[in-house]
């Protein structure tokens, strides 16, 4: 069975300013492709599908695993209206 970790988190500018009650994590340089999609959740899911699926398999790339692949919102984004979610993916 495949199990991932689900954070949510946002961008500080040190980790100084993070309160004890909470967890951090620094993401390392790597080199990562990102996939913009425009949807909602269900679409959001269909494109992870597809990269897992299609898009990794054809590449000359494998994802790296010691790196975190993440998504980023626009501030636009909601899960009910239709926004711009990037998928970021560590490759090696």
């Amino acid at each position: 069975m495949n199990e991932f970790t689900l954070t949510i988190g946002a961008e500080v500018n040190s980790l100084d300013s993070v309160p004890n009650n909470l967890s951090s994590i620094q993401i390392q340089p790597a080199k990562y492709a990102v996939f913009s999609i425009k949807g909602i959740a269900p679409i959001i899911q269909k494109a992870w599908d597809n990269i897992c699926m299609d898009w990794i398999r054809k590449s000359k790339y494998s994802m790296k695993s010691l790196h975190p692949n993440f998504e980023t919102y626009e501030e636009s984004w909601t899960r009910l209206e239709p926004g711009y979610v990037h998928i970021h993916i560590a490759l090696e």
